[in-house]
């Protein structure tokens, strides 16, 4: 009977760990609010402490504005640009 318990308290503390997976999530819009999923790629709004922001200038050449209109916990925040686009980006809150 203990090793039945045991096993299902192993079960469940896998699924627990799986469902808080990190994400990376890349800031895909020109500008607009940090809360909205469909400026990610992929669609998921980051805001956990194993989630990583990934805001890099890599799209258009126009600056970048990012509203932080929630409150937000990650795991890492990545700022860059490429070697071709030095515009800058704002983080607003």
């Amino acid at each position: 009977m203990k090793k039945k318990i045991s096993g299902i308290i192993l079960l469940i503390a896998g699924l627990s760990l799986a469902a808080q997976a990190q994400i990376t999530s890349t800031y895909a819009n020109a500008s607009g609010n940090w809360s909205v999923a469909t400026n990610w790629t992929p669609n998921t709004v980051p805001n956990g402490a194993g989630d990583v922001a990934v805001l890099s200038r890599n799209i258009g050449v126009q600056n970048k504005n990012i509203t932080n209109d929630i409150s937000v916990t990650l795991g890492g925040l990545t700022i860059g640009q490429t070697a071709n686009n030095p515009r800058s980006q704002t983080l607003v809150s």
